[in-house]
């Protein structure tokens, strides 16, 4: 007589907007304080004054990439272990099941890292094709470029984990899936919200990659894809082609001068500002929806 499969534990809070609600919470107070702790850190070690008012300034300087690996280092750690600790003792869910499954994880890091990387090229492309921007080639220091590849790295580990990993899996558990990636995407457009991204067109654009990241993870289940594809576009937008980066100037391979008009160029807050990477996030999140959609012969990969 066949002997019944335990039916899947129940998670320890039974509404989805509780548990949501508790783990933002949890998440704030964890991500602030190892903020305010790194800052003071990284301060101390800088030998600036606490009031010092140009820090921002100063810690994106190309020769104190070391201390931002750091600060977001930290930062990291702590939104991971409030994961963690909400995925096993709150959801009663496996950590590998919010997209960590190795099952073709070298392909998926590959072909995310290289759409990340054409869809930045293209847009650069684009840009210097119309002369509203020009690129002039500098020359590349090498363990700079290295260290900045492992702060977009830590980075992206970070807000996938959070935005396409946890809230992602959590909300298609409860609603359409669509739905779900939408609404993961909103609250990821809002913590990159400054100043600069008070226009329309750069807030649109942050709600359209938060899209752009999540097709694939919503579709397969995965995380590599999307983590690849983050470290690839801010990569090759900030340290290879030298746009800023969500509103901060990076050092790299090549130097951009803007010359056009801020709608087509992104002004201050970079190419993530420009209309032209909101027609490529368009074309690219339809392409990857029609690509890896669910279809018969390949149905829906559920979570593991």
């Amino acid at each position: 007589m066949p002997v019944d499969e335990d039916p899947a534990p129940r998670p320890l809070v039974r509404w989805l907007w509780l548990r949501l609600l508790l783990f933002a919470v949890a998440l704030l107070v964890a991500v602030g304080a190892a903020g305010i702790t790194s800052v003071h850190l990284v301060m101390a070690g800088m030998g600036l004054s606490p009031d010092t008012p140009v820090f921002a300034a100063v810690i994106f300087e190309p020769k104190n990439v070391g201390w931002l690996i750091l600060m977001q280092g930290i930062t990291t750690g702590a939104a991971a272990v409030v994961v963690v600790l909400f995925r096993r003792l709150v959801d009663r869910q496996t950590v590998r099941s919010l997209g960590f499954d190795t099952t073709g994880k070298l392909v998926d890091m590959a072909v995310g890292a290289a759409i990340g990387a054409l869809v930045m090229s293209a847009g650069t492309g684009i840009l210097v094709a119309t002369g509203t921007v020009t690129v002039h080639a500098m020359a590349a220091h090498v363990p700079t470029l290295a260290a900045y590849l492992v702060l977009f790295i830590i980075a992206a580990l970070n807000e996938e984990l959070i935005f396409r990993g946890y809230l992602l899996t959590n909300l298609m558990g409860s609603c359409n899936r669509y739905v779900a990636l939408l609404l993961s995407a909103i609250p990821f457009a809002v913590i990159h919200f400054s100043p600069t991204t008070v226009a329309l067109v750069p807030a649109i654009n942050l709600l359209l990659a938060g899209i752009f990241l999540g097709i694939y993870a919503m579709h397969r289940r995965t995380l590599w894809f999307p983590i690849a594809m983050h470290v690839a576009w801010n990569f090759f937008e900030g340290p290879v082609f030298g746009f800023r980066v969500s509103g901060y100037t990076l050092s790299g391979v090549f130097k951009t001068t803007v010359e056009g008009h801020p709608l087509l160029t992104g002004g201050d807050f970079g190419f993530e500002g420009s209309v032209v990477c909101t027609g490529l996030l368009v074309v690219g999140s339809v392409a990857l929806h029609l690509i890896y959609r669910p279809s018969p012969t390949r149905p829906h990969t559920p979570a593991t």
